[in-house]
């Protein structure tokens, strides 16, 4: 059996310094974070649209805003994304920190 590579591209984002991450292979594309607005969410969405598949869902890795303020603009992009966080306290930081 043939072994499937994983790629994992890397978007290092200007406004702040965090990375989003895109993880691929030939069953589909993962993102990993979104940066902090959306202009950048948006070439983040571009990188992982070149990867060849329409990815299904976003992990949020915690509720700091530079990880997460690019949702709205990720879900322009890719309407049936899921989003998906780490735990129950990563998604009560991000809707205290947006209220």
């Amino acid at each position: 059996m043939k072994e499937q590579q994983l790629a994992i591209d890397v978007y290092h984002a200007v406004e702040a310094s965090v990375n989003a991450y895109i993880f691929s292979d030939k069953k589909g594309t993962f993102i990993v974070d979104c940066t902090r607005n959306s202009e950048e969410a948006r070439k983040v969405a571009a990188l992982a649209r070149s990867k060849g598949s329409t990815p299904k869902a976003m992990l949020i890795t915690h509720g700091h805003p530079d990880h997460y303020l690019g949702i709205g603009a990720m879900l322009q992009e890719f309407p049936d994304l899921k989003i998906v966080v780490a735990s129950q306290r990563v998604k009560d930081d991000i809707i205290s920190f947006t209220e």
